[in-house]
């Protein structure tokens, strides 16, 4: 009989991420509907338990019965698992989640016959991944998140990724990487499934000045960003020149600029990775100056991993032209 070859009753809950999607109005008619649902379900569920454990020890009128969130309470205390059908490694990800939001102590995941998966969803400051190593298997990206086909895993096997990305160069916090594995047959453990690890962005924007001079008057303080990181503050440079020198026009690409004596120091605005800023100096010179030696140094609020290339000089000289006048005698 049916009874008979019923091993047991009441095993565990059974949840799927199943939608409508026939347009008749019945909810949910989405993925993401099906998740709120189930997410809403256990929310009341939680709710009518503690109203119900607060009612007992307070009295007063009892919470309406209802026999389907009554039926969730077992797998919230832990004495009944819930069964999580998948149809993909990405419903996989939603029930690692709901499990531990809900802090389910036995959330089971129906197989799907993709072996072994690993999913990491990359960080959302991370730009593009630059290579994916991986012991054993194949993987591939799409919309953010790497999946990883790394075949069978016999028991006390294990397998390994290495994944290098670019990092958005405005980034100033942690990054937060989270990653699923999940098998081809039901398990008992789900909690384990699921880690997530914090990295420290070191921000690194290497500053770099040069100096040109197109012709002895004039000079070109050209600063750039050669780091990997923004500038997060103001950018300072400052010039000096000769004592017989006297500058005078400054003008800078950003920012502002002050001039004391042959001296100078720009406050310019920060700079981007990659990016860059000029200062224009032009100068007059004293009588019988032959050449202009041009120093000048860069700075920034940030750490600078070369400082070698902080500082910049250059001289220009002057054209020297002999002129012969005739001596005459009588």
């Amino acid at each position: 009989t049916p009874q008979q070859n019923l091993l047991a009753p009441r095993v565990a809950q059974y949840a799927a991420f199943e939608a409508d999607f026939s347009f008749s109005g019945v909810y949910p008619g989405s993925k993401m509907g099906a998740i709120a649902l189930i997410r809403q379900s256990f929310l009341d569920a939680r709710w009518q338990r503690d109203l119900s454990t607060w009612q007992r020890k307070n009295g007063g009128e009892r919470a309406e019965a209802n026999a389907a969130l009554d039926a969730l309470l077992p797998v919230l205390d832990g004495r009944q698992p819930i069964v999580f059908d998948a149809d993909d490694e990405l419903d996989v990800v939603r029930a690692a989640r709901i499990a531990q939001e809900f802090a389910v102590p036995q959330a089971w995941v129906l197989g799907i016959g993709t072996e072994y998966r690993v999913l990491d969803q990359l960080p959302a400051g991370v730009i593009a991944v630059e290579s994916v190593q991986v012991s054993q298997g194949f993987c591939g990206q799409a919309m953010g998140e790497l999946t990883c086909q790394l075949g069978t895993l016999v028991p006390g096997a294990r397998a390994s990724l290495d994944i290098r990305a670019t990092v958005d160069p405005a980034l100033r916090t942690l990054l937060l990487n989270a990653a699923t594995v999940e098998s081809d047959a039901a398990e008992s453990n789900l909690t384990d499934n699921r880690s997530t690890t914090e990295t420290a962005v070191t921000v690194q924007s290497d500053l770099a000045l040069t100096i040109t001079s197109a012709q002895p008057t004039a000079f070109l303080y050209t600063v750039r960003n050669l780091g990997v990181s923004n500038s997060r503050g103001a950018v300072v440079v400052t010039g000096q020149l000769p004592a017989e020198v006297s500058i005078a026009q400054l003008v800078p690409s950003s920012g502002r600029c002050t001039i004391d004596g042959p001296e100078f120091t720009c406050t310019l605005d920060a700079l981007a990775a990659n990016e860059w800023a000029m200062i224009n100096v032009l100068t007059t010179m004293a009588p019988r100056v032959l050449y202009v030696t041009a120093t000048g140094s860069v700075s920034g609020p940030e750490y600078d991993p070369r400082n070698a290339n902080n500082t910049a000089r250059t001289t220009s000289t002057f054209a020297v032209s002999r002129i012969y006048m005739p001596l005459i005698m009588r």
